[in-house]
């Protein structure tokens, strides 16, 4: 016995049949996966939190409120970054300065700093280190 009649005689029918809807659950599922593994990735790199433990930010830094649209004017600007930088000291660096302003989410920090310092409002002291001359 050969050909179609020996499937018919072996239940290869539903053999066949049932193999396919498996391999079709199993691809179904492999695709649901994959189109949620972005949302598993999230959930696993959430940050903990602090745990109860107490913020260790000092009050400047809670309290900098970052406006919608920054002001047009040189002058207000830098008076923003001064508040944002007064935690540095008198003297800060641009990598602290980049840094804060990454943390608190400022736009365009690279642009900001240019203008600033082409306006000298920002000036360069010793070392690499630079003030504020809002005189």
């Amino acid at each position: 016995m050969y050909g179609i009649q020996a499937i018919n005689a072996a239940n290869g029918w539903a053999m066949a049949i049932t193999g396919a809807m498996i391999v079709i659950s199993g691809l179904a599922l492999l695709s649901f996966i994959i189109s949620r593994l972005h949302k598993i990735i999230d959930w696993m790199d959430k940050p903990k939190g602090n745990n109860g433990l107490k913020d260790n930010r000092p009050d400047t830094d809670r309290a900098l409120v970052i406006p919608e649209k920054m002001p047009s004017s040189h002058r207000e600007v830098a008076g923003f970054y001064q508040t944002l930088t007064a935690p540095l000291g008198k003297t800060f660096d641009l990598v602290s300065l980049y840094r804060l302003c990454t943390e608190h989410r400022i736009p365009h920090p690279h642009l900001t700093i240019r203008t600033l310092r082409d306006a000298g409002l920002m000036v360069p002291v010793a070392g690499g280190l630079f003030s504020w001359n809002l005189n």
